[in-house]
């Protein structure tokens, strides 16, 4: 799919979600996403690094993206700031980047990969982020045998 899509948002704050940081999207842009029925989107805030996401409900009718405390942080972004937001349908295999060691494990081991395809894809996601979210190497490998032990590998 080539379809991209850029605008300027205000960067924003539900405290009725416990002070989440949000993007909002406007209509001519969370219309045609959702009329694709497109699931998982590649974000990018001026020209920074992008990340895996998904147009989520800000309130009756209204989308928005989720933006971390430190990705804004990170761009020098607070509630109010004005930023330019590009989106890009995600058309990884699961919706983010699989982190390199589990990459590996899968090269290794295809059943494994197999299994994992098997799981909700979300629970797909979660693990894959808490595996990239690990800081050091031997963390990575716990999550990974964690991984291995849930889809009975």
């Amino acid at each position: 799919m080539d379809s991209s899509w850029e605008f300027a948002t205000t960067i924003s704050v539900s405290e009725a979600l416990g002070g989440m940081r949000y993007a909002p999207v406007p209509p001519e842009v969370s219309e045609p996403i959702r009329a694709a029925k497109i699931k998982r989107l590649v974000a990018q805030l001026n020209d920074g690094e992008p990340w895996s996401c998904a147009l989520g409900t800000a309130a009756a009718g209204e989308f928005m993206i989720m933006v971390s405390k430190a990705r804004l942080d990170a761009h020098g972004l607070r509630v109010g700031s004005m930023a330019q937001m590009r989106l890009v349908p995600d058309e990884s295999r699961y919706g983010m980047p699989v982190p390199p060691a589990l990459a590996e494990v899968f090269e290794f081991d295809p059943d494994v990969e197999a299994a994992f395809q098997r799981l909700l894809p979300g629970r797909q996601r979660n693990h894959l982020h808490q595996i990239a979210q690990a800081k050091s190497d031997d963390t990575v490998a716990k999550r990974i045998a964690a991984l291995l032990r849930e889809i009975g590998h």
